[in-house]
């Protein structure tokens, strides 16, 4: 058996920074939740090259006394809890005394402090021991500035990922401290250019929500209109912001949780948020939230995590199911005011803005006529009308056709010729496309979406080549669409992959400008399209993986379907019967990029046996 010895501190510190310092983000979290604690209302932030060169925290907060400075740094020294039974009781950010001692085993820090009447004070490190401390300027508050993360333990540096990737998941956990902190004022330095300079509102205190903090920090549309939620009882309060349903998509970046003013990651939030929208929006899908939970402390364990990322309560049914209550009445509320204010003394509902908005999100909510469970919805004030327009429109349609085109044989997949003989529209949503002895029922989105799909595809991988040629059209008035920090980033990243399709884009410091199309995209909502494609990746615990190569399918599918026919819109026989021959040359016919069924083939002998047909 090998001897046993006793790690050395420093190694010991190096160990404990695995679990507690895991990227530049890390770092700047504790450094934050420290500033907070101190009592700051002015917090400056500089990140270089991602955190990996430098990171700088500096606050206006009540600063460490010179003989503390020292032990401020030491392993498991805080001011927080003197006993297991203060962690009952906690609401300070920080609390475990391992930050500041880990950082120092990880990177080479040097701090400055002055505390009340004291003149300010340095220290300075080498490895885990203090070079000494000494004299220094600076007002009352406190600076710690990080530099060469990580640079003691490669190992774990090569992990980490590109300095843009870093800022981003840097300010993934800045972004909440903006939004719940709007007493604080922050200034956010990214490479020497200001992000963010975010005056403190007054009248306000900490751990509140307040709009006008919230919409420029997010920097959306969505952010205009938000619907309030709250709750209070059984030991707790719940409020919150969430976006209005018509905001609703699959994946969604602005989701912000917080408990007791701690921004966490709890799942059982975020999803009792969501079915809350249970009757507004599809399955599946999501939208914008700022969800704050005050609750008693002896009711929440904060100390499950490492990172102190993540909680735990001691009833989550009953937090849960209050959440879900309290979102879905205020939606109730919001949209039942929506209808009301805009029906008259006869009970006649009028068509103003408003009452089309909620119209409009009765339909987008739906997925272009499907519910939830994915049967149909019917829209019963409008049914008739409809019906009557389709059957009228296609009896001007069903008209003998001679044309050939190739056919798919449905049992081997060979193509035959076959010839269409009618091509009808019904409902404003189906293609019937007869056969000489079979009917196609055709989606007329989701084929158009394949087209489109398909076409953006060989783009794509032809420009790679350099044998695309692409048909462009130059915007007359170029159309700027204003991004956040992170999204702008992103797209700085990943412009090559719009222009490989088409498109003639340009990013400044607020946004992204588009200055040409492909052809097919002129009429197109591009603000829509953009934000969509950078909403797009993977999660992976909590966090957006920007990876264009990676997911350019489910972009090039975004796109498509931007561009693509729409449920309600109505076609004329050429447009039908061309929608029809391109979707018979692509490479998958039977189904839309996201995977949905394209075409329904029903064969004249199923027909017959139907009507009890023998002849």
């Amino acid at each position: 058996m090998a001897d046993i010895k006793k790690l050395p501190q420093e190694l010991i510190n190096q160990i404990a920074a695995g679990e507690v310092i895991e990227r530049p983000a890390s770092v700047v979290k504790e450094l934050i939740d420290n500033s907070i604690d101190a009592g700051a209302d002015i917090i400056k932030i500089r990140i270089n090259k991602g955190g990996l060169e430098l990171i700088e925290v500096s606050d206006n907060g009540i600063g460490i006394s010179s003989d503390m400075l020292g032990l401020a740094f030491e392993a498991h020294s805080t001011s927080k809890i003197d006993s297991l039974e203060d962690l009952n009781n906690l609401l300070t950010m920080g609390f475990r005394g391992e930050a500041l001692s880990t950082i120092v085993a990880i990177a080479d820090v040097t701090a400055i402090s002055k505390h009340s009447e004291e003149l300010a004070y340095k220290i300075a490190f080498e490895g885990i021991t203090p070079t000494g401390i000494e004299p220094a300027a600076r007002d009352v508050g406190t600076t710690v500035m990080v530099k060469n993360l990580f640079g003691k333990i490669p190992a774990r540096r090569k992990y980490l990922r590109s300095a843009e990737t870093e800022y981003r998941k840097v300010m993934q956990i800045i972004l909440p401290y903006l939004i719940i902190y709007p007493n604080v004022a922050f200034n956010i330095e990214k490479d020497g250019r200001t992000i963010y300079n975010l005056p403190k509102i007054q009248g306000v205190t900490s751990r509140t929500l307040h709009p006008g903090r919230f919409r420029e920090v997010v920097r959306a549309d969505f952010a205009e209109e938000m619907v309030d939620i709250f709750y209070e009882g059984e030991g707790m309060k719940i409020g919150g912001l969430v976006a209005h349903p018509k905001f609703h998509q699959s994946k969604v970046n602005h989701i912000y949780t917080f408990v007791n003013g701690r921004p966490v990651s709890e799942r059982g939030l975020v999803k009792s948020v969501i079915q809350g929208f249970d009757r507004f929006i599809p399955h599946g899908d999501k939208v914008p939230l700022v969800l704050m939970v005050e609750i008693k402390p002896d009711l929440v364990d904060v100390n499950v995590h490492p990172r102190k990322e993540e909680v735990r309560f001691i009833n989550p049914y009953r937090v849960y199911s209050a959440v879900e209550q309290a979102v879905a009445s205020a939606l109730s509320q919001q949209i039942k005011s929506e209808y009301s204010s805009n029906i008259s003394y006869d009970g006649v509902a009028h068509e103003d803005n408003a009452y089309s908005r909620l119209r409009s999100i009765v339909s987008s909510s739906q997925g272009d006529g499907y519910s939830s469970s994915g049967t149909a919805v019917l829209d019963f004030s409008r049914q008739n009308r409809s019906v009557d327009e389709s059957i009228r429109f296609s009896e001007n349609l069903l008209r003998d056709q001679s044309e050939s085109l190739p056919v798919f044989d449905s049992e081997n997949g060979e193509v035959k010729l076959g010839e269409i003989l009618n091509v009808a529209q019904f409902f404003k949503k189906y293609i019937f496309v007869q056969f000489e002895s079979e009917l196609w029922v055709v989606d007329q989105h989701a084929a158009a979406e394949r087209i489109t799909f398909e076409k953006l595809l060989s783009n794509y991988n032809q420009s790679g080549s350099g044998g695309a040629t692409l048909d462009v059209q130059n915007l007359l008035v170029p159309e700027h669409i204003q991004l956040e920090e992170t999204e702008l980033i992103f797209m700085k990243e990943n412009t090559y992959f719009l222009e490989s399709l088409g498109f003639s884009v340009e990013v400044d410091n607020t946004g992204l400008k588009v200055t040409a199309v492909p052809v097919e995209f002129h009429e197109a909502d591009l603000t829509k399209l953009i934000k969509e494609v950078v909403d797009l990746g993977e999660y992976e615990e909590g966090e957006m993986l920007f990876d264009l190569n990676k997911q350019r399918e489910n972009v090039l599918a975004t796109i498509a379907c931007h561009n693509s026919i729409r449920t309600n819109q109505k076609l004329h026989y050429s447009e039908g019967r061309s929608l029809v021959e391109q979707l018979m040359k692509c490479d998958n016919p039977y189904s839309c990029p996201h995977g949905r069924p394209i075409v329904w083939r029903i064969s004249l002998t199923e027909l017959d046996k139907n009507f009890d047909r023998t002849y």
